[in-house]
């Protein structure tokens, strides 16, 4: 059936029991009537089998209109988009955050890694020597092995620490990078974070958005104003 005003395309919501009622349309002033193919303008040849029913009590209602519809839809879709683009970019921010936030704890944990090893070989050449003064009586093969064994110690020892000092050194080079990396994780998620605080997205993200704005703030604070202020 059809339920549009042929002059203006306004569409209604008309049924088969509707068939016979003559109504203006509410856009063209048309003067219409339902017949049973549908809407026709009044005084239009009706088909043969036209079968008029009983006038309903109330006249037939014009469907929302279209234009209202389609924009609360548009904005729903750009929503949604926006919602879906934020959740990509706190992925991101999270996963940019996580990376930098662990590549120097391991780095420092191979700098300790190696500081550690000089020490235990130390501790180990030193339980050796306190050995030897023990001994009640030292032969010269005895001192001739300790004597082996410190050089050979000494030349190890040269090699870890020169080890040790190098894994610092990348250490500390590596915090420039380190630094930008977190800093496009933390832009990432304030990003998403503002995205989410639009008032067409779920409560749940809304929450989300302001903690994680609230804890770059925290952060942001404690790094450029507590810590500059301390001695």
């Amino acid at each position: 059936m059809n339920k549009q005003c042929p002059g203006c395309q306004t569409a209604y919501n008309v049924s088969p029991a509707d068939v016979g009622r003559e109504f203006s349309c509410f856009k063209c002033n048309a003067a219409l009537v339902v017949q049973k193919d549908g809407i026709r303008l009044a005084g239009s040849p009706a088909p043969p089998t036209q079968a008029i029913a009983t006038p309903a009590a109330s006249p037939a209602q014009p469907e929302p209109a279209a234009t209202s519809a389609g924009g609360r839809n548009d904005f729903r879709r750009l929503a949604g988009r926006l919602g879906d683009a934020a959740t990509w970019m706190f992925g991101i921010g999270a996963f940019l955050v996580i990376v930098f936030l662990f590549f120097p704890l391991i780095n420092q944990a191979k700098v300790a890694r190696a500081k550690a090893a000089v020490q235990a070989g130390q501790l180990r050449e030193d339980r050796m020597e306190r050995e030897l003064k023990q001994k009640k009586e030292v032969s010269p093969a005895d001192e001739e092995l300790r004597k082996k064994a410190r050089e050979s110690w000494a030349k190890q020892k040269d090699r870890l620490q020169e080890d040790a000092d190098e894994l610092g050194l990348d250490a500390r080079q590596s915090e420039y990078w380190y630094t930008w990396g977190m800093m496009f994780g933390f832009l990432f998620l304030a990003a998403a974070a503002l995205a989410y605080l639009n008032p067409a997205q779920p409560t749940i993200r809304r929450v989300v958005g302001a903690i994680v704005i609230i804890a770059e703030v925290l952060l942001i604070f404690i790094k450029f104003v507590v810590r500059t202020s301390l001695p």
